[in-house]
């Protein structure tokens, strides 16, 4: 997907004019009409990411100008979310 599409896209997730699909791990959530347009059933608006989404495609457009590459032409291939390492909270005690 072209980054000014992505951008458009997840401006319109913040504003629930499009719903993102749930295709996998869907179980309690509820269907709507948007998602249809997609080809799914079911969906939701997940505001918090797509404002941190937003902020990352922003900053590698704001670093593809800089390195002088034209922003139209950019394509968002893979994007990946891990979640952070579990920290071993020992308490000494006597």
């Amino acid at each position: 997907m072209r980054i000014r599409k992505a951008t458009t896209y997840v401006k319109d997730v913040t504003l629930q004019k499009q719903c993102v699909p749930r295709c996998g791990y869907h179980g309690g959530v509820d269907r709507c009409a948007q998602a249809r347009q997609r080809g799914w059933t079911q969906g939701r608006w997940p505001t918090k990411s797509a404002e941190f989404l937003l902020h990352v495609l922003k900053k590698a457009e704001s670093n593809a100008e800089l390195q002088g590459l034209e922003a139209d032409y950019l394509i968002t291939e893979h994007i990946q979310v891990n979640t952070a390492s579990a920290q071993n909270l020992q308490t000494t005690r006597a």
